[in-house]
């Protein structure tokens, strides 16, 4: 613990004081927010439910603290948290959870449906996984603008279960919209770790955000060689080919731990958290969620769907491939498991010296820097 805590004190060391205590206010602010809608809910002064979002404060503070104002947000119906982050007063949202007409939806919206166009918030959804389709056409509008602004679709892990969630990341691909659906497994590697690591956080984003134009580039590229007209032999070949070669990438970016993939950075977590190391099980519990789905809708439309031979190729033996490259290619490189700190600490100099902006009408909350250290 001693450990951890001059670790994290070191790292304080690199981030500018106001901007951290920006961090804690509005977690705090959150916070506050939420337990005094929980106690006038409990005390039967709110019309229909409310949903808290108590103990997620640190995803929305980190996330929206690394947005611009002019970049836009979509929320859950656990969107107080999300608001507050993106800079919606706090007044207004009482209000319109009072169903009051100086609420931010005029009262009409309520706990669930609480939005800010002026910040960039688009608002909170009743419905579950009922905001991926709307950050789709949000982010093919500003994509039809020419704008450099990016959509930013929070959520969690209920909400896959639901088409909308396959089907807009399936546009959000093809179309190569600016738009990230990372919460989901950032919040599954929150869960699994214990904790939650700013830097791994920051590094998830950052990979999530270039990693959809990269993997539409390359198909774009084999698809003018005309790879789909080559004969089933040769496509084989090019499967194993590219299987071994992402692989021995992945073996080599993860002993790095830079940044990482969410689901990467989820079998880095299972392999050395919970499986002494073996990655072959870490990557087959990884691979368990979406070989469930494959089995489910081949069960239901009684034909194998989203398999080839490159899917069950990785599904079945990357793990294994992944701890011989460990072994084989570049064997003094070992696992680096706080390598995203140093990064971490590279991208708060960077930003020092862009003298990056921040909200101004914020103060900092009366509490000592060393609580801070803590958190």
């Amino acid at each position: 613990v001693q450990d951890k805590v001059a670790e994290r004190k070191e790292m304080m060391q690199h981030i500018e004081k106001n901007r951290a205590l920006s961090w804690y206010q509005t977690m705090v602010t959150i916070r506050d927010f939420e337990n005094i809608i929980d106690d006038k809910n409990r005390a039967g002064c709110l019309y229909g439910t409310t949903h808290l979002y108590n103990g997620q404060e640190a995803i929305a503070t980190a996330v929206c603290d690394l947005l611009s104002p002019d970049d836009l947000i979509l929320s859950t119906h656990r969107n107080h948290g999300h608001a507050i982050a993106k800079g919606t007063k706090t007044y207004p949202m009482f209000a319109e959870i009072f169903g009051k007409k100086t609420g931010t939806n005029g009262g009409h919206g309520g706990s669930m449906h609480i939005s800010d166009i002026s910040v960039g918030n688009f608002g909170g959804n009743g419905i579950v996984g009922g905001n991926y389709p709307v950050a789709l056409g949000l982010a093919q509008a500003l994509k039809m603008d020419g704008s450099e602004r990016i959509v930013v679709c929070f959520s969690g892990d209920g909400s896959t279960n639901e088409g909308t969630f396959h089907e807009s990341l399936n546009l959000a691909s093809i179309w190569r919209l600016p738009i990230i659906y990372g919460a989901l497994q950032i919040l599954i590697n929150i869960a699994l770790l214990g904790q939650v690591n700013f830097s791994s956080i920051l590094g998830n984003i950052i990979f999530i955000s270039f990693f959809g134009p990269f993997v539409g580039i390359f198909k774009q590229f084999f698809m003018n060689l005309g790879i789909s007209n080559f004969p089933i032999g040769a496509t084989i070949s090019l499967d194993i080919l590219g299987i071994c070669l992402v692989t021995i990438a992945v073996s080599i970016y993860q002993r790095l731990n830079l940044i990482l993939h969410p689901g990467d950075e989820m079998t880095n977590i299972l392999r050395f958290k919970y499986f002494n190391g073996n990655a072959k099980i870490a990557q087959w519990v990884n691979f368990s969620i979406p070989a469930l789905v494959i089995i489910v809708l081949s069960l239901i439309f009684r034909q194998i769907i989203a398999v080839n031979i490159g899917t069950a190729i990785a599904l079945l033996f990357q793990g294994t491939m992944i701890t011989y490259s460990d072994q084989l290619i570049f064997p003094r490189l070992k696992h680096r498991l706080l390598g995203s700190v140093f990064f971490f600490r590279f991208c708060i100099w960077r930003l020092s010296l862009c003298q990056c902006r921040f909200p101004s009408d914020r103060t900092s909350p009366k509490t000592d820097i060393q609580t801070l250290n803590l958190i």
